[in-house]
């Protein structure tokens, strides 16, 4: 995953949001109000406004604090506000007028009173923005088995692995459930500055905490009922730590994940097929938009088709029997559900290379794949 920017948003607009909420900022800086610096006796959205434009924020209550609001702000949007809606559901958390609540006011409020919640919500929102994922097939399908202990031998075995590799042994592994599957986060060393923007008599200034928040982080999904996990790394040597490590901590085996159909899981040949259709529910409308073809024997030439519909435009020049004729190296299906118009843009890659953005529709996507014959697992 490519490194992130320095952090910086809006605190303006982020606070003017508790104009009349003020008593959920006041409960949140509450637990740090002690070891805050000339902290004001009466808390408003201004006075919190103009502490933050001259504090010197060296102590560690002033980090806690603007760590906990860049945190509440990364939930700060609507698709943040759905994954809070979900989490306090699975949690059977219920707040009262929670539907009249800013997403900004809702955040905080989770984070200060419920931060179990708020954990799970974060989780959601960080996997949310992974969208490639590398799969492999495992040996056959597996439950894991006392996940909570395993966890911890899980992430003792990445420190020393990576300390090997990166010369650090500080790696921390969060887990969470979606469903059947088991999702880990991994993160690493790596940490950026963050940046507080506002404004003072008209101009913008940055206010530079000592804040730092990790960066670099690798995603793992393992998915039960198939035995398959998927790995987002930065690197191939990364992605085979974790898969070898995980085979080996959580099934005995860290050669589960190796054998030789074991990163065979897309089958693009499902493609080249002249009766091939998209099978789909009412309402829902896909079409192939990119195919990269592969043609000739030492001397490979490549040929990328891409339209509306791959599909429709080679009929008209009666040309899709040359797809018999090629290696498919990558496709590009774009699925368009009832209520999102945009629709959901699914790279297929290599054998076991997969990308989308996993916000939302995930599992229809790959009950759609898997119905088209196109992934295995």
């Amino acid at each position: 995953m490519p490194k992130s920017p320095r952090r910086k948003f809006n605190a303006d607009r982020f606070l003017d949001k508790f104009k009349c909420f003020e008593g959920v900022l006041r409960r949140y800086c509450d637990q740090w109000r002690e070891g805050l610096d000339g902290f004001p006796e009466m808390l408003t959205v201004e006075t919190f406004k103009e502490w933050l434009r001259s504090s010197a924020g060296n102590r560690v209550a002033y980090k806690g604090m603007l760590e906990g609001i860049y945190r509440a702000y990364d939930l700060s949007t609507k698709h943040g506000h759905e994954i809070l809606f979900d989490a306090l559901d699975q949690c059977g958390v219920e707040i009262p007028g929670v539907h009249s609540l800013h997403v900004e006011v809702l955040a905080l409020r989770v984070y200060s009173e419920h931060p179990e919640v708020f954990e799970m919500a974060y989780d959601f929102l960080t996997l949310s923005r992974v969208d490639k994922f590398t799969m492999f097939r495992g040996k056959d399908a597996r439950s894991l088995e006392e996940v909570d202990a395993n966890t911890e031998r899980f992430e003792k075995a990445l420190r020393k692995a990576f300390a090997v590799r990166k010369g650090t042994e500080k790696v921390l592994v969060k887990r969470f459930v979606d469903g059947d599957v088991q999702n880990f986060i991994v993160y690493h060393e790596e940490r950026v500055q963050a940046v507080l923007e506002m404004k003072e008599n008209g101009q913008t200034i940055d206010i530079q905490p000592l804040i730092f928040r990790p960066v670099k982080q690798d995603f793992i999904a393992y998915f039960p009922r198939f035995g398959k996990i998927e790995i987002e790394s930065s690197t191939k040597r990364d992605t085979s730590i974790l898969r070898t490590t995980f085979g080996k901590v959580f099934l005995n085996d860290p050669e589960f994940f190796d054998s030789e159909e074991s990163q065979t899981l897309i089958d693009l040949e499902r493609l080249k097929d002249p009766t091939f259709t998209f099978e789909l529910e009412s309402g829902h409308q896909a079409a192939l938009t990119d195919v990269r073809c592969q043609f000739g024997g030492k001397e490979v030439h490549r040929v990328d088709f891409n339209s509306k519909d791959v599909f429709q435009t080679l009929e008209k020049l009666k040309l899709r029997p040359s797809l018999s004729e090629a290696r498919l190296a990558s496709a590009k299906i774009k699925i368009v559900f009832p209520e999102c118009r945009r629709g959901k843009t699914v790279t297929l890659s290599d054998s076991n290379k997969i990308s989308f953005n996993r916000s939302t529709r995930c599992m229809e996507v790959f009950r759609y794949l898997r119905r088209w014959g196109l992934l295995s697992a």
